[in-house]
């Protein structure tokens, strides 16, 4: 108790807790912000205390927000750039040459239409809701981390996916699961990762896009049409549907989530995808309309 004339007598803190306050003071020259983990604007904060990530886990606390540019994945070594808001739209097809290698198409409304798809990306054909959903990743992508980080690299680094952020990059994101399968007919065996737009059946993105109607019966029928001596040929084209863009409209569709440490806090991070996947309802149709186009090229 301290006592000085003319004033009314007030406990003083003890030293260490002065100290302490003292430190905190000087140690955080910023104010302290919040990630909002719930929040669909990259970088947004909230000062609520107290507050959680969407899934009842504790919001990472950080000084600073603007200052954290990188993240490690979980598992990882190479770090990652941390993204705050989605790109501009861009494709590695050239309009130009594409325009002048279909001048003698017949069809100006399929040359129209291809080239408009070139330079803003093609629609998906979705119509279902349009809400926040976020799905925990397949059991065989956590059993396979080491595959799926490798391919976020590769992804990231040629520019088709966008991430990590530190929070949902759109108001209606949807992130659909990450898992991994053994490739058909690979020896040794190998394995492929898949982002899964059909789960959870009845609510996903797929459920709610028409499914290609090219079945193998459609296919084995044309094959009799065209006569004895007929011959099929398949291809297995290396990232086909990735070369496509995906219009920035749906690219909320297309998201996915990955764990990231930010400066040795372990978080989530969130991924968009900005070409074709694999296993989109409508990607078969998509990529036909490419390789009827180059079909004619290379006939003409």
């Amino acid at each position: 108790m301290i006592t000085r004339p003319g004033n009314v007598p007030f406990s003083r803190p003890p030293r260490w807790r002065r100290q302490r306050r003292k430190r905190a003071l000087q140690t955080h020259k910023e104010p302290i912000v919040l990630l909002n983990h719930g929040s669909w604007k990259s970088g947004s904060t909230t000062t609520a205390k107290g507050a959680t990530c969407s899934n009842g886990t504790p919001a990472i606390w950080v000084q600073g927000a603007n200052r954290h540019t990188y993240a490690k994945p979980a598992e990882g070594t190479t770090p990652w750039q941390i993204a705050h808001k989605l790109p501009e739209p861009w494709s590695p097809f050239s309009v130009a040459k594409w325009s002048a290698a279909l001048v003698n198409h017949l069809d100006n409304a399929f040359v129209e239409a291809l080239l408009h798809d070139i330079t803003h990306g093609v629609e998906l054909g979705y119509s279902g809701p349009t809400i926040f959903q976020s799905y925990p990743n397949h059991l065989s992508a956590l059993d396979a981390s080491k595959l799926i980080i490798k391919e976020l690299h590769r992804e990231l680094n040629l520019n088709r996916m966008a991430g990590p952020f530190l929070s949902p990059p759109t108001r209606n994101f949807v992130g659909s699961p990450m898992g991994v399968v053994p490739k058909k007919r690979s020896n040794p065996l190998k394995y492929r990762d898949i982002h899964d737009l059909s789960w959870p059946w009845g609510h996903s993105v797929n459920d709610f896009i028409p499914a290609e109607r090219n079945t193998r019966e459609q296919a084995i029928s044309l094959l009799k049409q065209a006569g004895h001596g007929a011959m099929m040929a398949k291809l297995d084209l290396s990232d086909a549907y990735r070369h496509i863009l995906v219009r920035p409209e749906d690219w909320e569709l297309l998201g996915s989530t990955w764990p990231i440490y930010v400066s040795g806090e372990l978080t989530t991070g969130y991924f968009v995808n900005l070409f074709l996947p694999f296993g989109t309802h409508s990607a078969p149709a998509q990529f036909l309309c490419y390789a009827d186009a180059l079909n004619f090229i290379m006939h003409h």
